[in-house]
């Protein structure tokens, strides 16, 4: 149609469209525009991808190292810093003490102590607590003194064990000490008490006498004792007592700590006596010990194993805790000493749980008893004939596999517990084949 010819209201309405047209196709321009700004392009859509993957992987491996470190344990005064396990929320290999001397330290302070601890490439802190909950340990002595004289409290103590600082103090008397205005024999209470409060009370003997020999007898000839489980001691052997005074003095042995039917150390007390009752003592150390059998049998040696099991074991351990334990025992316990015969597993067996010290095939024989009779599976492996290093160690299986476990000591501070096989051979290939064995001869390691 002829715009010319158009009436005026057709003319209005093909303007009124025309100019919706030119806005829509302008408003069109403007999204496509605001479209190509916020495009992105392939390559930076992977990238990003990739950058989300390793933002949430980074999240979930930094989570278990920020979480894996305890807060603070608690040990008592005198305790040796425990294994790095023991400030970890849970069991892993990748953990060491930021300070390696802290292995080492003495706690024999009370207080708190911050302790390093590396796990992977995250360090943290924790907190060693140690308290002093021990009473002191008192070693008491009679005291002799003529009618009138002082008394004081530290007089009736020849020796006192404890970590904190220890006061004497008389329970009931007071400062001024017990009546000394008569002469006879007198039961003292007393206590010791230390900077943290823990109290031992005992008992002290006065003797208060107006005689002029305050001189005690001497006594000779004590020494420690080494006796057979269940065989009588002649403690009195090769003792002698002499006074300046009296010719007779009374020698009494106090052997109530002694069990000869228990292996262990215990500690007997000599008293000698006069007339005039100056008393003296001596103390020795009697070690009771299990005799060994002309023959070692397997039985004897299981019996020592199942003893040192007892010790290291607790009730409710998983079988992989029981495994470490044993690892820890035998390889803290038993000194190298090399050339020891490789022949006979009773004999490596009984060098280590008994004797404590052997090479590799003693430390190999004695993992084997002690898994064994924890009644974890496992089997011994060694090298290849003629392989640069005769070596022997232990597979052990758990959780459905069978893995390295090697608990010698190594110059390199190296540890084999439930070593993959792939760790365990780049090991060996680096270190001259140490581990080089045969693989058609054992079960599939992982």
């Amino acid at each position: 149609m002829n715009y010319e010819n158009m009436t005026e209201g057709e003319k209005l309405k093909l303007i009124i469209r025309v100019g919706k047209k030119r806005r829509a196709k302008k408003k069109q321009k403007r999204l496509s525009a605001r479209r190509r700004q916020m495009r992105v392009t392939p390559f930076k859509k992977r990238l990003l991808s990739v950058l989300i993957i390793a933002l949430f992987f980074s999240v979930l491996l930094l989570i278990p190292t920020f979480v894996a470190v305890k807060k603070e344990v608690a040990l008592e005064v005198g305790e040796r810093c425990p294994d790095i396990s023991a400030f970890l929320n849970f069991y892993t290999r990748q953990a060491s003490f930021t300070d390696p001397s802290i292995a080492d330290k003495v706690f024999d302070e009370p207080g708190e102590y911050e302790i390093g601890v590396r796990v992977l490439f995250y360090e943290g802190v924790s907190k060693a607590v140690v308290s002093d909950h021990t009473a002191p340990k008192v070693t008491t002595r009679d005291v002799t003194v003529l009618v009138g004289e002082k008394v004081l409290s530290e007089m009736f103590v020849s020796s006192v064990e404890d970590y904190s600082k220890t006061d004497i103090l008389f329970s009931e008397t007071g400062e001024n000490g017990p009546d000394t205005s008569g002469p006879g024999v007198f039961e003292v209470p007393m206590k010791a008490v230390d900077s943290s409060g823990n109290v031992t009370e005992f008992t002290g003997r006065l003797i208060v006498t107006e005689q002029k020999d305050l001189e005690a007898p001497k006594i000779e000839g004590v020494a420690d004792i080494t006796a057979n489980l269940g065989e009588g001691i002649s403690y009195k052997k090769g003792i002698t007592v002499t006074d300046n005074e009296d010719l007779e003095p009374v020698l009494t042995v106090d052997n109530s700590q002694v069990d000869t039917s228990k292996p262990g150390t215990y500690e007997v007390i000599y008293t000698a006596t006069d007339k005039a009752g100056n008393t003296s003592t001596a103390t020795a150390k009697v070690k009771i010990v299990q005799k060994e059998p002309e023959v070692i049998t397997m039985d004897y040696v299981n019996a020592k194993a199942d003893e040192v099991l007892a010790k290291i074991l607790k009730d409710g351990m998983t079988e992989k805790e029981k495994a470490y334990a044993i690892f820890r025992w035998t390889h803290d316990n038993i000194g190298y000493y090399d050339n020891t015969p490789k022949v006979d597993e009773t004999d490596g067996a009984y060098r280590g749980i008994v004797q404590r010290k052997g090479d590799c095939y003693t430390y190999a024989m004695t993992s084997k008893c002690l898994l064994t009779r924890a009644g974890i599976k496992n089997q011994d492996i060694g090298t290849i004939p003629n392989n640069p290093h005769l070596h022997f160690w232990n597979l052990v299986y758990l959780d459905g596999a069978w893995r390295h476990f090697d608990a010698t000591r190594r110059a390199d501070k190296s540890e084999f517990f439930l070593t993959p096989d792939k760790e365990v051979y780049e090991y060996s290939e680096s270190h001259d084949g140490t581990h080089r064995y045969n693989p058609d001869l054992y079960p599939e390691i992982a």
